[in-house]
């Protein structure tokens, strides 16, 4: 952490790096591969407008924490939302497809 080497408190303003910074690549990969398999989760699924939804949460997620640490340290209020997006979209996915199809029929028909 640069704090141990400079007298500051500075921020990578980037997830992944930060998290390498802190806890090496030990902490990297677990993280890496959760995202990893989320987006591949997410295009295994039928396309539907809440699989979209779902795949444009995460990857919104993956993309903005490219320039801010939401997740884990900075404004961590916002990290709260991101990690909501995420846990719906995975509840979105984990949803029987049986269901999401009866739901958008009974929507199209009314």
């Amino acid at each position: 952490v640069p704090s141990r080497l400079i007298n500051s408190e500075l921020s990578s303003h980037n997830l992944y790096l930060q998290i390498l910074l802190q806890v090496g690549i030990v902490g990297l990969i677990p993280l890496v591969l959760f995202f990893r398999s989320a987006v591949a989760h997410a295009f295994r699924q039928p396309r539907s407008a809440a699989t979209i939804v779902a795949i444009a949460n995460i990857l919104g997620v993956m993309i903005y924490n490219c320039y801010e640490v939401v997740l884990t340290q900075n404004t961590l209020a916002v990290g709260v939302v991101e990690w909501s997006l995420i846990g719906l979209a995975f509840v979105t996915l984990s949803e029987p497809m049986d269901e999401v199809a009866d739901y958008e029929a009974e929507q199209q028909y009314s």
